[in-house]
């Protein structure tokens, strides 16, 4: 599937999804009492609430940031191509998948593709979508592993604002990367180069 540059790797969770607070809103519901703060005391317990999460088909109803999908869709007006990255364990949750893509639909996002990353992210970069120019993550080590690719502009997506990496832009949401962007001047300047598919990659059209 060909790609055409400029190109925007977006993860989902925290930069699209507002994970915690649809999170918070399903504990509500299904296990009353029961706090965000549980990730912190008992990390096990965490990951089995996030298992149940994705299984519960919850995420269809997950609270959007809106102010970053309206970003993107003016990436997408200025002639940007987006590719969606998530860790989204859909092989392991049989409606995850499905959720995800309801989601985004409702929402109105658009993107031309979605990678289901099986292993690092920076790997798919290097290796598979080497036409991309600007990469956007909430994790620090992910984007500071992105940053040592030369050609990829990294920003994460920090609310907190108290991170700081090296050669990775931290921004509020969306909405400052295309701010930084423009600055550049980058934007609108599409051009073909070439096939972003392969190697390990599962895509969605």
């Amino acid at each position: 599937t060909q790609v055409v540059s400029p190109l925007i790797l977006v993860d989902i969770d925290n930069v699209l999804f507002d994970y915690d607070e649809s999170l918070r809103a399903w504990l509500v519901e299904a296990y009353p009492g029961v706090g965000l703060e549980i990730k912190h005391r008992s990390p096990v317990e965490w990951e089995r609430i996030k298992n149940m999460y994705r299984a519960s088909g919850d995420k269809q109803g997950g609270v959007p940031i809106e102010e970053s999908i309206e970003a993107l869709r003016q990436f997408r007006a200025e002639g940007w191509s987006i590719v969606l990255i998530t860790y989204r364990p859909m092989k392991l949750f049989s409606g995850l998948e499905y959720d995800t893509l309801w989601w985004l639909a409702q929402q109105r996002v658009p993107y031309d593709r979605i990678v289901w990353a099986a292993y690092e992210k920076h790997i798919y970069v290097r290796e598979d979508v080497a036409a991309c120019d600007v990469f956007v993550d909430d994790d620090p080590i992910t984007c500071q592993l992105m940053s040592a690719l030369v050609s990829v502009r990294v920003y994460l997506v920090d609310t907190t604002g108290g991170l700081t990496l090296e050669r990775v832009t931290t921004v509020r949401d969306l909405g400052e990367v295309y701010a930084y962007e423009q600055a550049r001047g980058t934007a609108g300047t599409a051009a073909l180069v070439g096939d972003a598919s392969g190697g390990g990659i599962e895509i969605r059209d």
